[in-house]
């Protein structure tokens, strides 16, 4: 074990069934969260954009790690408590995988991700096969065009139309104007303070409660995915990810290609308003080692909703 490493202090905070951990991957602080022994095999749990670990896994790192298994969370970088990343785009995301992994030591783990983290899992087994063994994709991103989701479709139209909008011309003449432009100006210094958190509050709320959980949430993981830096980092995702022409990640092709090896648990939430859960479906017509299990009761936070259920299914596939 060489000097610094991060096993050495793996121990040092416990927190409801699991440890706080921090380590430095590329330079950049990274958080994580860990349950059982090093020595067992190694179950890595990626969340989705905005959730960060504490929030997606909280309920399932003690029962894996009482089943068996060394569970291992990390925030994401931009979220949690976990540096920003160098680039917001969905590669450098997924060799962000790949170089934890080698910071704490892990030469092959199980992967399981949910929502943008079943795709950095998949990615990671697509780029790295070797360290990879099995894969677990929850409401997995990454297999297909349309998301459906009202506000991710009108950013990629508004993206679209000002490409053929002449921008500069219109900015000119508008502050050309300077009664107009001292009118914007001012609105925006009155208002901003004012409205900042009570419109961030109400729409997080109604996306939080209606559309990732579709349960009422306890106030805690409520107020830190209001209060998150997830938010800002998953507009910074988008401007990378959603381009006018569409997602830039779609595993279709590449499956289509070269079907994936690895043994595949596709987990959906039939009430799944962000991923739609039929991309379970094309995964698994794709991914000849795969089967699906529904959550009939669930919505695109199933781990939040059913946890012991989850933790349940995951150790029986990973056994």
């Amino acid at each position: 074990m060489r000097e610094g490493s991060p096993l050495r202090v793996a121990f040092e905070s416990d927190r409801n069934g699991f440890r706080e951990n921090n380590i430095r991957v590329k330079g950049r602080n990274t958080h994580y969260l860990s349950a059982g022994e090093p020595s067992f095999p190694t179950v890595l749990l990626l969340h989705g954009v905005v959730a960060p670990a504490f929030v997606a896994y909280q309920e399932v790192i003690g029962p894996l790690s009482n089943s068996g298994f060394y569970a291992v969370a990390p925030d994401l970088p931009g979220h949690g408590e976990t540096d920003d990343p160098i680039s917001y785009n969905t590669k450098n995301y997924v060799q962000f995988v790949s170089d934890f992994m080698d910071e704490l030591e892990i030469k092959s783990a199980h992967l399981a991700g949910i929502s943008f983290g079943g795709a950095l899992a998949l990615g990671t087994a697509l780029e790295k096969p070797e360290r990879v063994e099995k894969l677990v994709l929850v409401n997995s991103y990454g297999f297909g065009e349309e998301l459906h989701i009202p506000v991710i479709d009108a950013y990629r139209y508004v993206r679209r139309l000002l490409r053929t909008l002449p921008k500069e011309k219109i900015a000119a003449r508008l502050f050309q104007l300077s009664f107009l432009s001292q009118a914007i100006l001012g609105l925006k210094h009155i208002f901003k303070d004012q409205l900042k958190k009570p419109a961030k509050f109400v729409v997080n709320r109604f996306i939080t409660h209606k559309k990732y959980a579709d349960t009422e949430m306890p106030d805690e993981e409520l107020q830190s995915l209001i209060d998150g830096r997830g938010w800002p980092t998953l507009f910074s995702w988008l401007k990378t990810e959603m381009q006018p022409s569409g997602p830039q990640t779609n595993f279709v092709p590449q499956l289509e290609a070269a079907p994936l090896r690895h043994s595949t648990l596709l987990v959906k939430g039939a009430k799944d308003k962000i991923v739609p859960p039929e991309w379970a479906n094309i995964a698994h017509s794709l991914i000849p080692d795969s089967r699906v299990i529904t959550f009939e009761n669930s919505a695109h936070g199933l781990t939040l909703d059913e946890p012991y259920r989850f933790a349940d299914e995951v150790t029986t596939f990973l056994k």
